[in-house]
């Protein structure tokens, strides 16, 4: 839909960049003075003059012929009742006006004939003849000739030949066998026309020619299934499978004790030791199953090539995993031989972790338990400490009773101080088995004064009591409020609670606009649940306001229409919720 303008629209001779006037099939109805439109079936622009439609083409429209044609020309102009002018000059009296046409098909030469006094067509004898633009001899026979023929000759490694009637023709052909072929006048490898530069041809035994193979060299690097080979040796898989390559040794067929290995050496030595390798080994398994090695030989200035026995890494068939070590069993997917570092976070998912380090050292001063724990709080958790045949004793936060507990077991919480003044500090008792603090006041007996203050309510019980609480705040009356949630704010009614500035941004919208697709509506998804908002569309690249058609389709989308479809990321759209 397009934007409506319900003014007029003063660009103060500003330019109008890039415009297009309106495209219709047929006039509009009910035009106004001075109106105009661009007509998309005769594509000439036309104003309306108040009582009729004009055409705007062209740029002598009312310019008119004067004077008197010339000797042999005739000129002959028109208007249409749109207001369109045309001019066309005609030649008269030039000796072809009553000339009969030729015929279709038929070439023929205009030439003035004197005794006629006007212009005739030139008849062609026999043995004349058009030939496109040329004009030939024609209809002499062969016969007529002394000699009407020639005999060719095919000599070694030809075919062909014989005799040929003059204006004949023969074609000589260089004789083929199996993968010969020719090309113009040269001999050549069949199928060598098709090769590709780079590529390792091979033979096609069906097609009895050469073909490309699926190697190919760009003189430093070869690559398999790819024309840009990234390595000495690039192998990418065909057909969206997985590049692969197979080392494979030959047992005969039966089930041995053996290894396939694929050495590196990364530098040349004295020795010229391959001190890397991946080696498998199959230890007479007769599907080959047995262990996969990372191996390095790390013996200094002697010793030979990486083998088995210098296996860093091993990983069984079972998928257990040893490190410096060979798995023995399957007890434990991983074995570490030494010490082991993570440099990370470390998760465990297991339902035990043992360790049986007699030394624990944590550098964290925090210990979280229960971090599974999930909704409200119901598990007890703490300490538990094993004590063999003994009973095991335990200090947990008793989550019933909130608060920490030894359960059963006496607290000693060591050396007290002492404290010679008691005025102004809290004493720690104990009530039903909990711990509590009394003020040295309360404890001592002494009367205590409390003052309320700015939203503090002070309200005096019986033994002592003092209950001390917060106002509510009010538009009169200083207090404690409470927070409003997402759906308050958005609802913006509420008069009791507060309003943060996390909660004031959910309010507002603003992201650039997506447009990969390159499309000329874009609806974008606020999520502020309303239809009144105010809706904005800014360039990025220059922080103009953009106008473009908005329509509020539902509470949280609106849809964008633009005549060109703006470029990807080029725009930001601003919504701001108003009620």
């Amino acid at each position: 839909m397009a934007k409506k303008f319900l003014t007029a629209i003063d660009l103060g001779k500003c330019e109008l960049l890039n415009a297009s006037i309106h495209n219709l099939a047929t006039a509009p109805s009910a035009p106004g003075d001075g109106q105009v439109y661009f007509n998309t079936g005769d594509g000439q622009m036309y104003y309306y003059n108040g009582s009729s439609w004009q055409s705007m083409s062209g740029d002598i429209t009312s310019v008119s012929v004067t004077g008197t044609a010339g000797k042999g020309i005739s000129i002959v102009e028109n208007t249409t009742s749109d207001g369109e002018y045309t001019a066309t000059v005609e030649l008269n009296k030039f000796g072809i006006e009553d000339l009969a046409d030729a015929g279709p098909g038929a070439d023929r030469i205009l030439f003035w004939d004197e005794s006629a006094t006007s212009a005739q067509w030139l008849s062609l004898g026999t043995g004349i003849a058009f030939s496109g633009t040329e004009l030939q001899l024609t209809g002499i026979v062969n016969s007529s000739l002394v000699n009407d023929s020639v005999t060719v000759v095919a000599g070694d490694g030809l075919t062909g030949g014989g005799e040929v009637e003059l204006g004949g023709s023969i074609t000589i052909d260089v004789a083929t066998t199996t993968g010969i072929d020719t090309n113009g006048d040269a001999i050549r490898l069949k199928g060598a026309d098709a090769l590709t530069d780079n590529f390792l041809p091979k033979w096609d035994n069906s097609a009895g020619e050469l073909v490309d193979s699926i190697v190919y060299g760009d003189g430093t690097n070869i690559g398999i299934n790819t024309t840009s080979p990234e390595a000495d040796l690039h192998v990418v898989g065909k057909g969206n499978t997985v590049g692969t390559v197979l080392i494979e040794t030959d047992s005969a067929g039966e089930a041995q004790e053996d290894f396939a290995s694929l050495h590196f050496r990364v530098a040349d030595n004295e020795g010229a030791w391959k001190k890397f390798a991946m080696i498998a080994e199959n230890t007479g398994h007769p599907d080959g199953m047995g262990a996969l090695h990372l191996a390095l030989n790390s013996v200094e200035g002697v010793g030979d090539s990486a083998t088995i026995a210098d296996a860093k890494l091993t990983i069984m068939s079972d998928g257990s995993v040893g490190i410096g070590v060979v798995p023995a069993d399957d007890t434990y997917l991983l074995r570490v031989a030494g010490d082991t570092y993570v440099g990370g976070n470390l998760t465990v998912d297991g339902t035990v972790t043992y360790i049986n380090s007699n030394t624990v050292e944590i550098g964290d001063n925090i210990l979280l338990l229960n971090r599974d724990e999930a909704g409200a709080p119901s598990q007890d958790a703490g300490l538990e400490i094993e004590r063999g045949t003994s009973d095991n004793v335990s200090f947990l936060w008793n989550e019933g009773a909130g608060y920490w507990s030894t359960v059963d077991q006496a607290f000693h919480i060591g050396s007290i101080a002492s404290e010679d003044s008691m005025t102004g500090r809290n004493v720690l008792i104990e009530q039903g088995g909990v711990v509590k603090s009394i003020s040295a006041g309360n404890l001592l007996g002494e009367g205590i004064t409390l003052t309320e203050g700015n939203g503090i309510d002070i309200t005096v019980g019986g033994s002592g009591a003092f209950t001390i609480d917060a106002e509510v705040a009010t538009d009169a009356n200083q207090g404690v409020v409470e927070l409003a949630t997402t759906a308050e704010t958005n609802a913006m009614t509420d008069t009791a609670r507060a309003v943060t500035p996390a909660s004031l941004a959910k309010l507002r919208f603003t992201e650039p606009l997506v447009n990969g697709e390159a499309a000329t509506t874009i609806i974008v998804n606020h999520a502020l649940n309303s239809l009144f908002c105010i809706v904005q569309v800014m360039e990025l690249a220059t922080g103009a306001t953009v106008e473009c058609d908005v329509r509020r389709v539902d509470p949280d989308h609106v849809e964008l229409d633009f005549c060109v479809a703006p470029e990807d990321g080029a725009l930001q759209v601003m919504v701001m919720k108003v009620a």
